[in-house]
């Protein structure tokens, strides 16, 4: 049976695409704020995919030179610098655990630094 198109189910389809930045909601916000990554697929529309409803993810990391843990690291990330975190693995993310996405520069690289703009900060 072919799920219905609600409202929650038909915006994530239109509105996040391949090269969108995303923000997730963590499970300890205590310590890590905000995750950020950047979607490498538009959402798989296929229902009998088994990656129905997600996205292809590469995880970003605050940027600082002197974090020697996590704590110091995410410290104050929504105005800091963020960068493509190469050593994990892209991972698959349901469309319902993206809080907010937002389209990026066309020239931004996996070797970019970027920062979140107030905009999207608000």
């Amino acid at each position: 049976m072919k799920p219905s198109l609600s409202i929650t189910t038909y915006t994530p389809f239109r509105d996040l695409h391949e090269g969108d930045f995303l923000l997730a909601c963590p499970s300890k916000l205590e310590m890590y704020p905000i995750w950020m990554g950047r979607v490498h697929t538009d959402v798989v529309k296929d229902v009998n995919d088994e990656h129905y409803r997600m996205v292809h993810v590469q995880w970003w990391v605050p940027f600082k030179k002197e974090a020697c843990n996590d704590a110091k690291l995410y410290r104050g990330c929504w105005e800091g610098k963020w960068k493509c975190n190469l050593s994990n693995p892209m991972q698959w993310v349901d469309i319902d655990s993206i809080t907010f996405s937002f389209p990026t520069r066309k020239n931004t690289t996996m070797n970019n630094i970027i920062t979140i703009s107030d905009v999207h900060v608000s």
